[in-house]
């Protein structure tokens, strides 16, 4: 069965005989917690281990950083990360726009963006990326690749409601402020960590569009990096709104014909 990002991180956070909680006083019912809500990540019972961790273990407990990977990756699997499908598609998309190439995996499958944005929010709460180890960063960038990936499926791609690989909606018109900033909050948590990702990973193509539209971003002279919804303004709305509705970048139908001053005004 595949396992979640949790396997990768920089040690071993489970183990049956090591202390992964050395600093708590009262330790021994919060470890098995902690265990139990890996083997439910590793099932895939998502909720059981979210549910592990915030109502049983102790609070102290719960802000540990061994216990805040595990509740990201419980947060993430909900959203609709499966760590290995996830990056073995990555690595085997050889062609398509950075959205689109983060959008496929989940065509057919059910996603929740929102478990994505808590998935975030818990990285946060380990520390800030300068302060984080590479591969916590590795995580966060992952997770914001899935944030787009996912919200772009299920807000626009969603009839039936798993999605079909076709748009159901006016990216210009339909898609929500709220569901837009999804995909921009994603975008900058995926442009924030991406020094993190190696292309032996998620493959050196995916990796070059993926840098190509960060850099395309920055270059527009937009704030790519937004991580906190409350500083996202109409004008980066409107050019993550127009740059989703690209072929080049995005998943839309407008053509800048290589021409990146063409990307305002993609949504008319």
């Amino acid at each position: 069965m595949n396992k979640i990002i949790l396997i990768l991180l920089s040690s071993v956070i489970f183990s049956c005989s090591g202390n992964i909680l050395s600093d708590v006083a009262s330790k021994s019912n919060d470890e098995d917690y902690l265990y139990q809500a890996q083997q439910k990540i590793n099932d895939e019972d998502f909720d059981g281990a979210i549910a592990l961790i915030t109502t049983k273990m102790s609070s102290s407990s719960q802000t540990h950083v061994t216990a805040r990977e595990a509740l990201a990756s419980a947060y993430g699997g909900k959203c609709g990360l499966i760590f290995m499908n996830y990056v073995n598609a990555l690595a085997a998309a050889t062609t398509g726009s950075a959205m689109m190439i983060l959008k496929t995996p989940f065509v057919g499958k059910a996603v929740d963006p929102t478990s994505c944005r808590l998935a975030l929010t818990t990285m946060d709460q380990i520390g800030p990326a300068t302060s984080r180890t590479l591969n916590q960063n590795f995580f966060t960038a992952i997770l914001g690749m899935v944030l787009m990936g996912s919200a772009l499926r299920g807000h626009i791609d969603n009839s039936p409601a798993i999605g079909d690989g076709t748009n159901d909606v006016n990216i210009c018109t339909t898609v929500t402020n709220a569901q837009m900033d999804d995909i921009i909050i994603g975008f900058g948590y995926m442009s924030q960590n991406i020094s993190s990702v190696s292309a032996s990973v998620v493959g050196s193509g995916s990796l070059a569009t993926l840098t190509g539209v960060t850099s395309t971003c920055q270059a527009a002279g937009i704030n790519c990096q937004i991580t906190d919804p409350a500083i996202i303004t109409a004008q980066i709305r409107n050019f993550f709104r127009d740059l989703t509705n690209t072929q080049q970048y995005g998943i839309g139908s407008f053509n800048t014909t290589g021409n990146d001053l063409l990307i305002p005004g993609a949504c008319p």
